[in-house]
């Protein structure tokens, strides 16, 4: 493995495997803001800090080298806008519907 795959994580992340973050589990959080995540707080007292949300290229591992990294789960519940019986509304949506819904724009473009 060299310094710029995608696997592994810096060894100061062995708190990725304590007690406090199997207390934590997957449970999701209601927020917009990657920082109210409990494990992006548990990192930040590790002395890690959560990455910019875009542009994506930042997650890239030649600018985040093994040693500077730890990966954890984006369990956030997000807000999207929309407008529902002709007023404008937050509709929760999670990673995984966002996902979803790039995969279906990607397959409509024909790509």
């Amino acid at each position: 493995m060299n310094e710029y795959s995608w696997e592994g994580i810096s060894p100061e992340a062995q708190f990725l495997w304590g007690k406090r973050t199997k207390e934590i589990g997957d449970r999701p959080v209601d927020s917009d803001d990657a920082n109210d995540l409990p494990l992006a707080r548990l990192a930040r007292e590790h002395g890690f800090e959560v990455a910019p949300d875009a542009p994506m290229w930042l997650l890239l591992p030649v600018v985040w080298p093994i040693a500077d990294r730890a990966w954890i789960r984006d369990n956030r519940l997000r807000h999207l806008q929309t407008y529902v019986d002709g007023q404008l509304v937050d509709v929760p949506w999670s990673t995984a519907d966002y996902l979803e819904a790039a995969d279906d724009e990607h397959d409509s473009l024909g790509n």
